[in-house]
């Protein structure tokens, strides 16, 4: 009761002041305690596999901070700017040649493993045990063939339009949101790899929210660039649909399938 500490069990009785508790008689309690228990292996849901791709994208971020801080504040106003963005596309020294494949490998890196943390996190598909790296896998796959295959089309259209320098100029404007999307989404992915609960989600929102205005910024840098170069709406709204909403809605049809 409210007023002593001493526990009374009591059968088939009711009492106002005493709180209710848990009662088994003789039968119930001998059927529970012959009832074998047996005792299920741990199940490990641990990330092992994702240290190599952290290492290795905590490395080229460490390699980029170290090397080339210089070119990060230029890379950050090109987001802006369409001065600066033109003097990074006009620089063809080495350095700047090695900080875009650094930024393209991190970016391949950061992307895939944050789609990765995203899929599970939400619940969109679970992977299977022997391979859980498969979502990271197939991300990274695609991220390479989307861009090697939108380096294809900006080259014919070029040759066909004879516009080269004009579709150089959007193809790398384009590349440098995606470089800088790394950089961000690097730590991220990260944190969402080891954190759980509550924290989890409110990255993985967090990382959605990136990757939406990094789309949305270079979308409006490539409309402006099109307009600029002198092309009418209907290229870009062609360009739209060719190598922006077709990749997007191969994706989604290939997670609804999963």
């Amino acid at each position: 009761s409210n007023i002593d500490s001493n526990c009374y069990i009591t059968n088939k009785q009711i009492h106002k002041n005493f709180k209710p508790i848990l009662y088994l008689d003789k039968s119930e309690r001998e059927a529970i305690i012959e009832k074998d228990y047996a005792i299920k292996e741990k199940i490990t849901t641990a990330n092992d596999w994702t240290m190599i791709p952290i290492l290795l994208g905590l490395l080229l971020l460490a390699s980029i901070i170290a090397l080339y801080r210089k070119y990060l504040s230029l890379l950050f106003e090109s987001l802006v700017y369409r001065l600066s963005s033109n003097k990074i596309l006009n620089e063809k020294n080495n350095q700047i040649q090695r900080l875009t494949i650094i930024l393209d490998t991190l970016y391949l890196i950061a992307f895939s493993l944050t789609i990765d943390q995203i899929v599970n996190g939400l619940g969109f598909f679970s992977p299977p045990k022997k391979i859980p790296f498969i979502v990271f896998g197939i991300f990274l796959v695609f991220l390479l063939l989307l861009r090697i295959f939108r380096l294809i089309v900006f080259k014919i259209s070029a040759l066909l339009s004879d516009q080269k320098i004009f579709f150089k100029e959007v193809f790398y404007g384009s590349l440098l949101y995606t470089r800088t999307l790394g950089l961000f989404l690097l730590p991220i992915a990260v944190l969402l790899t080891y954190s759980t609960g509550s924290i989890n989600l409110i990255l993985i929102y967090l990382s959605i929210f990136i990757i939406i205005i990094m789309l949305i910024m270079r979308l409006i840098s490539m409309f402006r660039a099109f307009l600029v170069g002198g092309f009418s709406i209907f290229y870009f709204i062609l360009y739209l649909c060719a190598l922006e909403i077709a990749p997007l809605l191969i994706i989604w049809k290939e997670v609804k399938s999963r």
